[in-house]
């Protein structure tokens, strides 16, 4: 329980509630209401003339006006709000007095701050009272217009202190979302950042422009006014290309971002995601709408790559644009089939678009169609290139289907380096061959019968070894999850490197799974592997199979 200081006697209690019903008969509940809350500061003091010497301002929040003074200490500013405070229990307990309560009252505070403000003759009093009245009436006038200076440099002190507590805001805001982006990126995302505040910077453009030449302005926040905008695509720095899956990935600093600050643009893209899902949409389902939106949104970010006013839409209709869209999608290695994805989505976006356009759209209905037929003369235009895949990757699955031997197929399909089916193979633990159907492999080849034994070198082959509390072999510590230890603990560590160690754990943990499985086992065959037979016996690998390893 917290302990309190009597306001009386100031001893410190902690049921101070108790304490001044009992010791000091405070029978009053509202008298006691008040001493209570003079002590735990529970106590509405906003509305009241500032403490703070040389101020003396009339706020109606001095709990944030008192923190505004930077030029005291914050041991003075909690002082002061203590004040100000006391000072309304004070006034409230005079009102209560006044009021000649039934049940009397027993505290004398407020009559001795106010016989000690009468007595205490070194408060200074206010300069206006102690100054001598003149009859003159030029010093009258003159008195009336300082004033009226006065008055009016104070409200301008408080319009430039709330315009230069807006730039700061603004400014952290900036420099909030430029932290990951390189320096290149710097002024996009900061005429971004400015364009999407508009209006606000209209009305008050005077206030800020005076705010902008002040010295207290950072001058990283004075930059981007200063950005040129001629209304076209920046070139990349790096000249990065977008990347090759057709998964959402986070994206390289030097490519487009999407303008997700207007928002006409997040809204209609969410009511096409909503139209596809549908009104009961599956887990699979929503998977294949985010991707939709995901290329859809990449799409946009290139097309509004440096242009204004998106909210329009206008800025869709750029048909060179689009012909380069397609090409930096080839120059990134995807796949025909994925920049097949990327046209439709974006086409069946165009024609959502086409039916269904916000009210703040400015494509006319001819721009609209004419938008429509390019992506379908885009679409036409892969069909020849995704026919040729199709049938490249439909023989590769016929020639490994209808081949006579497995192995022998398998490897000469491999030869050729440009097949997706190679990613359909494993490596065979025991032997440098590359096989689809291990599991037979492992029983025909290499005879191992023991399932439990080919259950631990599937998982091998297909790097399903669970690291769970294992040993990092380059500091030694032992781990919960050692693969992200080495992406967060090691950082000099390549991406190479990283998977060359995790196979290396894997093959250990295998090891040591084999050598559970021959310990707790009579097994008949026993267990025989390459992985945990010592070396002056080693396993004989069939030739076929070094063979294979060697092609």
């Amino acid at each position: 329980m917290p302990v309190e200081t009597c306001p009386l006697c100031l001893c410190s209690y902690a049921r101070l509630g108790q304490h001044l019903v009992t010791m000091h008969s405070v029978k009053n509940p509202e008298e006691r209401k008040l001493l209570l809350a003079m002590e735990s500061g529970r106590v509405n003091a906003r509305a009241g003339l500032c403490p703070v010497p040389a101020c003396g301002k009339l706020s109606h929040r001095l709990d944030h006006h008192i923190r505004t003074h930077s030029e005291v200490s914050e041991g003075v500013q909690d002082e002061a709000l203590r004040f100000c405070k006391r000072r309304v229990c004070l006034a409230k307990l005079t009102a209560l007095r006044a009021s000649d309560p039934a049940v009397p009252m027993v505290s004398t505070l407020d009559l001795e701050q106010h016989q000690l403000m009468e007595e205490d003759t070194s408060i200074p009093q206010d300069p206006e009272d102690l100054e001598e009245e003149c009859d003159n009436p030029g010093c009258k006038k003159q008195k009336e217009l300082l004033r009226t200076q006065v008055g009016d440099l104070k409200r301008q002190v408080d319009t430039l202190s709330e315009t230069l507590r807006m730039v700061t805001r603004r400014y952290r805001i900036l420099k909030r979302r430029s932290t990951s982006l390189g320096s290149a990126r710097i002024g996009q995302v900061a005429q971004r950042l400015l364009s999407s505040l508009g209006p606000e910077e209209e009305e008050c453009g005077p206030v800020e422009e005076d705010v902008k030449s002040s010295p207290e302005v950072p001058s990283d926040m004075q930059q981007p006014r200063d950005l040129p905008d001629t209304g076209e695509e920046k070139p990349d720095v790096d000249g990065a290309k977008p990347s090759t899956s057709q998964q959402p990935q986070d994206v390289d600093e030097d490519q487009p971002h999407y303008p997700d600050h207007v928002a006409v643009l997040n809204k209609i893209v969410e009511e096409y995601r909503r139209h596809r899902e549908g009104p009961y949409p599956g887990n699979k389902l929503k998977e294949n709408v985010g991707c939709q939106v995901y290329r859809i949104k990449k799409f946009l970010a290139v097309m509004s790559r440096g242009k204004k006013n998106l909210a329009d839409f206008r800025f869709l209709n750029d048909t060179a644009r689009i012909h380069s869209w397609v090409s930096s999608l080839r120059q990134a290695k995807m796949a025909v089939t994925t920049i097949q994805h990327y046209v439709l989505n974006v086409g069946c976006f165009m024609r959502f678009l086409s039916e269904t356009p916000p009210q703040s759209c400015r494509l006319s209905s001819k721009a609209l169609v004419g938008l429509r037929r390019e992506m379908g003369s885009l679409r036409k235009s892969l069909k020849r290139d995704v026919a040729v895949h199709q049938t490249a990757v439909k023989e590769g699955k016929e020639t490994y289907k209808n081949g006579e031997s497995s192995c022998s197929n398998i490897l000469s399909y491999t030869s050729i380096p440009t097949e997706p089916f190679d990613k359909m193979l494993l490596t065979c633990p025991l032997c440098p061959a590359k096989i689809k159907h291990l599991r037979h492999h492992l029983r025909s080849q290499h005879q191992i019968e023991d399932g439990e034994e080919r259950k631990v070198l599937l998982r091998l082959a297909r790097g399903r070894i669970k690291l769970r509390n294992t040993r990092c072999p380059q500091c030694g510590i032992i781990y919960e999850n050692v693969e992200r230890h080495f992406k967060s603990g090691h950082p000099e560590l390549t991406g190479k490197m990283v998977k060359l160690l995790t196979k290396e754990l894997e093959k250990k943990v295998a090891e040591d799974q084999l050598q559970t499985i021959r310990d707790s086992q009579q097994l008949d065959p026993p267990v025989l592997s390459a992985l945990d037979v010592p070396v002056e016996s080693p396993l004989a690998i069939p030739e076929e199979c070094l063979q294979l390893g060697a092609g």
